[in-house]
């Protein structure tokens, strides 16, 4: 989820749906389309793609949702340093643990 467009590709509005944040706010998505990252893997830099990214301009940040990639993608591990994912045999670091509770995602829009 972001509050930006400006990275989306085939970005589609749609009629606002409600989501519900873990602070118990909520606020309203109106669009998605896929956002084309840049990630540091063992392997080097690769790209990825985000798909269905949601557009929700009232966010004050962006937010990634760890149960939709472990089931559009693959699996995601969390260590005491980071959390890890992985897809067709590749592994890479998605966030560094920045807190109690939050990660910070390690992937760059391109």
């Amino acid at each position: 989820m972001t509050c930006s467009k400006k990275f989306m590709r085939n970005y589609k509005g749609f009629d606002a749906v409600d989501v519900h944040l873990a602070d118990d706010g909520i606020v309203q998505a109106i669009g998605s389309g896929d956002i084309v990252m840049s990630m540091k893997t063992p392997q080097g830099m690769k790209k990825g793609v985000l798909t269905n990214v949601w557009h929700i301009p009232k966010l004050s940040r962006n937010l990634f949702s760890v149960g939709r990639f472990t089931k559009d993608v693959g699996p995601v591990t969390f260590t005491k340093d980071g959390c890890y994912g992985e897809a067709k045999g590749t592994k890479w670091k998605i966030g560094a643990r920045e807190g109690k509770a939050l990660f910070k995602l390690q992937m760059t829009p391109v």
